[in-house]
This record gives structure tokens, sequence and C-alpha cells, in this order.
């Protein structure tokens, strides 16, 4: 199914290119140029499809993305204009993380490769089809993620030029959040002695219940902690891993979905206090943590501070690039002869064919 898969986009590519020009030419096989280097046509491809995702955010629900105006351009200048800042973006990061020495180690590449490949052949499973190989794919998306972390770690940790204040994660890491731990159990299903599930008898129902009232107690006493109960837990549920969560910091509207009594109870809470509260059929104990412990911990994780960092900076990092990619890229060559014979409708979908924004009503 692969290779017929990749056939079928090398034959959609050269059909395109061959309608055009009479027969394949090697030179429409590359996008754009930077001095000797040639970025594949797949690349570009993919970054059409994000420039017309890009572009749906503007385009309101009932409206056609290809036929809406987008900041007084039509949606096709527009996602080619956006299009080719990303190809900017990718030649400036592949050419500054070289000079830098911040190149990806062998295992890196190999782990990048398997992000694209994943993510082929479970996500995006209509790349292949439209030209847009995992090896392009690959190239753009997962190295260019590694290398964003590697040039955005260079320049905003410690000694770098944009070095972020540890005040200034601690205040964005710990203002409003909250951390703590909790272990969770359904009070509607069980598992047999044969392994399937079947319904909770009310006796199994208030069984569970009196193991969390025992797991509380425990835990209040300091005989156990949350995650020995989940160990417990996963032994009388026949589970393959303990029903234990640890949530470093949030202030609950992070998109993570918590029960509604756990999101009343927790603010109001002392640290080390314990709760226990039952929502949508489950059962869950709760034990309020230490967000300034939490921020210590994580701070002193360099995937973790790195992970602070981002969610404080990378927006602002995004533009750095773009604004320094439009100004040191006079000399990327586009390959026009190729890049006119690629159809915007061709990529478009169902997924895609409609603008995401919600239209306000007039009252």
């Amino acid at each position: 199914m692969k290779i017929l898969k990749r056939i079928a986009a090398l034959v959609l590519v050269m059909a395109m290119c061959l309608s055009f020009t009479g027969c394949y030419n090697e030179d429409l096989t590359w996008a754009a140029k930077n001095g000797n280097e040639e970025i594949p046509v797949g690349i570009y491809l993919y970054y059409l499809t994000l420039a017309i995702d890009e572009a749906a955010k503007n385009v309101d629900s009932n409206t056609e993305v290809l036929s809406a105006e987008i900041d007084g351009k039509s949606a096709e200048e527009w996602i080619r204009d956006r299009a080719y800042v990303y190809l900017q973006r990718y030649i400036w990061m592949d050419d500054v993380t070289d000079k830098l020495n911040l190149n990806l180690t062998q295992n890196e590449k190999e782990s990048a490769e398997y992000t694209a490949t994943y993510l082929i052949q479970n996500y995006y499973t209509g790349f292949e089809d439209i030209g847009v190989s995992s090896d392009s794919f690959c190239k753009a998306y997962s190295e260019y993620n590694m290398l964003f972390k590697k040039l955005f770690d260079y320049y905003y940790n410690e000694g770098g030029e944009f070095e972020i204040p540890k005040d200034d994660l601690h205040d964005s890491y710990v203002d409003g959040k909250y951390c703590f731990e909790y272990v969770i159990a359904s009070l509607t299903t069980t598992t047999d002695e044969y392994g399937k599930s079947r319904d909770m008898t009310e006796e199994e129902i208030e069984t569970r219940r009196k193991s969390f009232d025992a797991f509380k107690k425990k835990v209040d006493t300091g005989y156990q902690d949350i995650e020995m109960c989940a160990e417990e837990m996963k032994i009388e549920t026949q589970s393959q891993t303990a029903p234990y969560t640890y949530v470093a910091a949030t202030d609950f509207n992070s998109g993570d979905t918590f029960p509604t009594e756990l999101v009343s109870g927790i603010p109001e809470m002392k640290e080390g206090e314990t709760i226990i509260v039952e929502a949508a059929g489950q059962i869950c104990l709760a034990r309020k943590l230490s967000i300034e412990d939490s921020f210590v911990k994580a701070y002193d994780s360099s995937s973790d501070r790195l992970t602070m960092m981002l969610d404080l900076k990378s927006d602002e990092f995004n533009e750095y690039i773009e604004n320094k990619a439009a100004e040191e890229g006079a000399d990327i060559e586009m390959n026009d002869a190729v890049i006119k014979n690629y159809k915007l409708k061709d990529l478009i979908t169902d997924k895609n064919r409609m603008g995401t924004k919600i239209a306000v009503s007039e009252n």
C-alpha cells in the first residue's frame, strides 16, 4: 500500500509537470534554491497546505477558503505569499543553525524520521497523494521543529542573547497555577476473571468507595502516598498501568479536562490537603502539592525549563525568525516555472475547504 501511494504521488507530480511542459525535466523537482542547495517541491507543497490551514482561520466558516479575500488580497495570493514566508523561515533556520553548529545528531535525525513516518501513516495519510513525501515532511516539519528548539534554547537559555530571567519564568509558571496529584478509578465498570469489562455491582461500587476512603486516611496520616495507593488500585482493577497522574502546573484553562468538583476544590485547599470527588462515573482522590516546589523541579530539568521558556516566548521567537528570514532571504531563488503549475484547488479537501472562523452575527 505504501509503495502504491508513493507511485501515485509520483504520477501526480509528473502529470502536473508534464501537463505544462510536455516532458519531464529535473528542474521541476525543486521549488527554491539557496545557493546550490535545492529545496524539494514536496516541502513547498507542505507549506502550501499550512498556508491554506492558516488562511482558513481568517475566513468565516460559511465561506469557501479559496473564494475569500484576506487582508485585501485574494485567498490564492495570500496563501502563496504565506507559503513563501514558510520557505524563507525554513532556509534561514537551516543556514543559521549550521553556522552555529547546532546541527541535528544522528539520533535526533532518526527520531525526526520516526515522528514524520508515524504522522504520515496515521494522521496525514493524504500527503503522499499530493506529492509531499515522507522525507519532505520530515525536513519541513520534524527536523525544522527540532532545529527551532535548539536555536530557541541557544538564544533564550542562560547566557543567551535573549536570556529569560529566572524570576520571569517563575512568575509565568506559578501565577494562578496549581500543582496536584491524583489517583482515579471507575465506579461503573470493572474487569472479570477473563479480562473482559463488565458493569460493577452496587456492592463492588461501595467497596471501591471504601477503598478510596481508606486511601485518604493513609495519605492524610502520612502512612502512604498517592502513588502507592495507585499501585494498589492497579492490582484491584487489574490494570496494565497505575491510575496515577501528576499535574505539575495548571490554571484549569489549558485544555485538560478535570472533574468540575476538582476544579472548584483544588484552589481552596491547603498544600498537602486531600479531597475525594465523584464525577462522570469515576472516583478520584487528589492531593494538593506545592506549586513553588513544582517550579524548582521544572527549572532544574533542562527539558522542562525549555518547555517553560517556549510557553513564554515561542510566539516572540517565531516573529523574530520571520523578520530575520525576510531581511536575509534576498538570495532565495524561487522556481516560478514549477510553482505556478501547482493549483491550490488540488490541495483542497473536505477538511480545509471552508473557513474556520466563527462568523459574528449582527443584531
